[in-house]
């Protein structure tokens, strides 16, 4: 499974491994405003680890309708 087909496809709390993971550009997903299905364009990733032992990382990405460009969305990962 691509990074790309895992966020647009993979359902809520899904574990799977992809080394390392890297949140694609675009995506495609329904958008409830639009009420269409449309291409979705990064809108930022944030990379962070939490000081435990081991170390938890994980990645935020934030992805806005290009359609509207008035929804947004956010996938968080733990890498």
């Amino acid at each position: 499974m691509t990074p790309q087909e895992f966020i647009e496809n993979a359902p809520l709390y899904t574990r799977i491994e992809i080394i390392d993971f890297e949140p694609p550009n675009s995506i495609t997903l329904l958008c409830t405003r639009c009420k269409k299905e449309t291409t979705w364009l990064s809108s930022g990733k944030i990379d962070q680890s939490v000081n435990t032992d081991p170390k938890i990382y994980f990645k935020i990405v934030g992805y806005t309708c290009c359609l509207c460009d008035g929804t947004a969305l956010r996938f968080s990962m733990n890498c």
